[in-house]
């Protein structure tokens, strides 16, 4: 199935040459909130690999409702119908058990993306946390640890998040808001290529006298249901071989690892090993 699939998609946000933590929202308009490509198979099949193994350490819920699952299912489904018809079309069986059971799961385990969904109280001064979280493929954080969280108290430990943490409200606001999709993209560096990064998986390690390098790229949308105070999150992780880049993406990379702040490169856990890093991205 996957022969007929494009390629992943190459974003570069590290061009810039600057590593930066901001909020970064910008319009969806007529970008597709998921895509599909020639790694469809294999991302399905590590998602399934590793919740057969541990579902509870990649899936959790907490004040989620049946009647606000059903509605993010639908919600979804309706997306990848009208998005990718090819893969998704009317009667598809995967969507028709997704909708019949009204299950997160179920969605979650045919698309490339990992699904988070927020919710707001406003009988409770507004308050906001993670009423559901799918994610097979963290990058250095739980979702054990994150679920019922607000997006302040899940943000706390990024270096450099105080600007965007003392907007959380608006920015939560903003979010459930987009009825029509917003979209972001954050980037780091790993030396394997594996997706699942939980902290309880093994640590990637930075090998000098035989260095390996993958740009890790998240694309992550928005889509906002204001009629039920929730937007869903969708994080879409990408892996590109340094040794595959030009070099001039080469060049801005390290550009962006050179100027991190001390306390971005140790949140990163490159702080020990990016001189090195950035010497290597410079020597091809």
């Amino acid at each position: 199935m996957s022969a007929s699939f494009p390629p992943p998609r190459r974003y570069v946000p590290f061009l810039t040459g600057r590593y930066t933590v901001s909020a970064g929202l910008s319009k969806l308009d007529a970008e597709p909130a998921f895509e599909v490509d020639t790694d469809y198979a294999s991302y399905l099949a590590e998602k399934n690999r590793l919740l057969s193994s541990d579902s509870n350490r990649h899936h959790r819920t907490n004040r989620f409702p049946a009647e606000l699952e059903r509605a993010v299912v639908g919600r979804m489904v309706d997306r990848l119908q009208a998005e990718l018809p090819g893969v998704f079309p009317e009667g598809d069986a995967r969507l028709a058990h997704a909708l019949e059971s009204g299950g997160l799961d179920a969605i979650a385990r045919s698309v490339q993306e990992d699904i988070v969904v927020i919710r707001r109280d406003p009988g409770d001064g507004g308050r906001d946390w993670n009423a559901a979280i799918h994610v097979c493929f963290p990058n250095g954080w739980s979702p054990e640890e994150k679920i019922g969280r607000s997006f302040f108290e899940t943000h706390v430990p990024v270096a450099g998040i105080e600007a965007v943490n003392d907007r959380a409200r608006e920015f939560v606001g903003m979010m459930i808001a987009a009825r029509e999709g917003l979209k972001r993209f954050v980037w780091g560096v790993r030396t394997d290529d594996r997706l699942d990064h939980h902290p309880e998986s093994p640590s990637d390690v930075w090998n000098p006298g035989a260095p390996r390098l993958w740009v890790r790229v998240e694309r992550q949308v928005v889509l906002g249901m204001p009629e039920h105070e929730a937007a869903v999150f969708l994080i879409r992780t990408y892996l590109n071989d340094v040794t595959g880049v030009s070099a001039l993406e080469r060049g801005k990379l390290a550009e962006g690892i050179e100027g991190m702040s001390e306390e971005s490169a140790a949140y990163k856990g490159i702080a020990a090993t990016r001189s090195e890093m950035v010497a290597w991205l410079r020597s091809f």
